[in-house]
Formats: C-alpha cells, sequence, structure tokens
C-alpha cells in the first residue's frame, strides 16, 4: 500500500490561563466522546461495559 504524503499542520497553543483551561476542556470532552464510542461498540452485557467505564475513570484519576 502506498503512504500518503505529510500534511503539514500549523497548531497554535493558546497563550492564557483561559484559553489553556479551555484547550484542556475541548480535549477532555473528544477523549470522553471516543470512550464512550469504544464502549458502545463492544459486544458485552451493559453492566460490563460500565465496569470497563469506572475502570477508565479510576486509570484517569490516577494521572
Amino acid at each position: 500500500m502506498k503512504k500518503a504524503a505529510p500534511v503539514p499542520v500549523a497548531v497554535h497553543f493558546p497563550e492564557t490561563e483561559e484559553g489553556i483551561r479551555e484547550l484542556a476542556r475541548r480535549v477532555s470532552e473528544v477523549y470522553a466522546g471516543a470512550v464512550i464510542r469504544q464502549l458502545n461498540g463492544l459486544r458485552c452485557p451493559a453492566q460490563q461495559k460500565l465496569e470497563l467505564l469506572q475502570a477508565v475513570a479510576n486509570a484517569a484519576k490516577k494521572r
């Protein structure tokens, strides 16, 4: 399979404390959405999904 050419990306990080908090909030939303999509895609009982979600939350708290 042929590789695609790299795409240059310019990233402008926030410089204010408020901007940094907003970026962190948005990153958290994207991460949470990805976790929920992955859990919903699993073929297991709802209770097991809840247990997995709790394990993810516990691991995040330890960081």
